[in-house]
């Protein structure tokens, strides 16, 4: 809306020049005598109301003007017949009155013209895509919110502007202008669907651009209308779709999706191949259905029930299948939400560790034995810091096995034992991967005893050992037997 003060601001030079203008006119109708068609260009003065706003304006100035041209009739100086001079007036008031209808008609159809230009402006600033006319220039004659935000300034300056870039990399906007002068010449439609825009921000945006002919009663020249819709997101979104679901498909670990009520909505590969049968098969029955009722209730419900209200679970266990038989697996369930947050499934990812898990059993096994032992047993790193002490060694130099771990060897003997070890041990070592020989050893006590070592290489490879394995003995009490 414009405000009255606008309004009367607009209207006041106009008038004033219409002023002047029937003011000249009425003059000049008193000097010429009567039976001179003076009344008619009273009409000049009423198109002069054809851009001022409202039907007012134009009414009254008809109604002057058909006032004047009576007033003139009894100034003006005589001339004429009678009936010439009144048919004369007659007419001129009757053209003054079907000018007067004229432009009222046509102003209230321009007033219905640009209301439902406002109101299609309205709509499309409610779209949210860029649409935009451009004229042959490349001036801007029509555009949306959508496209004034993109560019970074206002519609009124954007539609202001003689010429404007829509894109700051020059070889794109040189293709813009390509594509309008086609759509121009060949008046036809075309679609870009992959269109590279960069914004102001220096952003990169995909869109799918549609141009067509466009012509207006108010703008001259032919344009081109662009309706210009950004793919950016979408494509992120199909590109990771297909990556979820290569990823799904794909993928060695056993993954399902179920309902809320325990039941398979889509299994990958993996599962089925485990299971023996196709996700067929398995779509639409219950997971007590394919693992068993047991195993199910005391197993996996528990735990599928804290995961549908919103908790991420993980797990081990062992499970049978029908084709793989009995296995050790690692199982995740993680909620399956929808966009507003609510728990509307659950994902099931399940990773085959059997192997994994027989061989921790087969190390704890070889760990208990190698514990209980009756000869020392360690394990050194390449810079000869415990990574692992069996309790017979602790035992034998008096310490707990937490306090040797993590630290060098060298806590088990003397200054000079250690000088000797490192002269005289290393170097055959080194050269024959193993040595075995009688060391002098101290408890933790400082008590010194006689002990059997044996040292051997472990190696990654040729070139670099990765630590040595120790096995040691105390032969103190033997010595003392053979010398008894």
């Amino acid at each position: 809306m414009i405000a009255k003060s606008e309004r009367k601001a607009w209207i006041l030079p106009p008038i004033f020049v219409l002023s002047g203008v029937v003011g000249s006119l009425f003059v000049l109708d008193l000097v010429l005598p009567l039976g001179v068609a003076s009344g008619v260009p009273y009409l000049f003065a009423v198109f002069l109301t054809k851009d001022m706003p409202g039907r007012r304006v134009t009414v009254l100035v008809g109604v002057l003007c058909s006032g004047l041209t009576v007033a003139g009739y009894f100034l003006s100086p005589p001339g004429g017949k009678e009936w010439q001079v009144l048919v004369n007036r007659g007419l001129s008031i009757l053209a003054i009155g079907m000018t007067s209808l004229f432009m009222i008609s046509w102003k209230e159809y321009a007033e219905e013209v640009r209301k439902r230009a406002e109101d299609i402006q309205a709509v499309i600033d409610l779209i949210p895509h860029m649409i935009y006319v451009r004229d042959e220039n490349g001036k801007m004659t029509m555009a949306n919110r959508q496209t004034a935000e993109s560019l970074g300034i206002s519609r009124e300056e954007l539609l202001g502007l003689h010429e404007i870039r829509l894109s700051m990399d020059p070889v794109e906007e040189e293709k813009r202008r390509q594509a309008e002068t086609r759509v121009r010449e060949q008046q036809k439609p075309e679609c870009d669907e992959h269109e590279v825009y960069t914004s102001r921000q220096g952003e990169t945006r995909i869109f799918q651009t549609t141009r067509m002919p466009f012509r207006s009663l108010y703008i001259p020249g032919e344009c081109v209308l662009t309706v210009s819709i950004d793919q950016t997101d979408q494509m992120l979104l199909k590109g990771s779709w297909r990556l979820a679901k290569q990823m799904f498909d794909g993928s060695s670990d056993q993954i399902a999706i179920l309902d809320l009520n325990y039941r398979y909505r889509r299994v990958n590969p993996a599962y089925e191949m485990a299971h023996g049968t196709t996700m067929e098969g398995i779509v639409g029955s219950s997971v007590s259905d394919l693992l068993g009722n047991e195993t199910f209730q005391y197993v996996i419900k528990p735990r599928l029930d804290q995961c549908l209200v919103g908790k991420e679970v993980m797990y081990e266990s062992w499970f049978t299948f029908r084709r793989a038989g009995e296995r050790y697996m690692i199982v995740t369930y993680t909620p399956l939400r929808t966009s507003h947050g609510v728990v509307e499934g659950i994902v099931v990812v399940a990773r085959d560790i059997t192997d994994r898990k027989q061989a921790e059993l087969g190390r704890a096994r070889l760990e208990y034995a190698v514990d209980r032992a009756i000869e020392g047993l360690s394990l050194h790193d390449e810079n000869g810091i415990f990574v692992y002490v069996n309790s017979a060694e602790a035992k034998m130099y008096g310490y707990e096995r937490d306090e040797l771990v993590g630290h060098s060897w060298e806590k088990q003997y003397d200054e000079a034992e250690v000088t000797r070890i490192k002269h005289q041990v290393f170097p055959i070592l080194k050269q024959q991967g193993s040595w075995r020989g009688e060391l002098l050893g101290r408890r933790k006590t400082g008590e010194k005893f006689r002990v059997l070592v044996s040292l051997t290489l472990l190696n990654l490879h040729d070139r670099y050992p990765a630590g040595l394995v120790c096995t040691c003995q105390e032969i103190t009490d033997k010595r003392r037997e053979t010398t008894s």
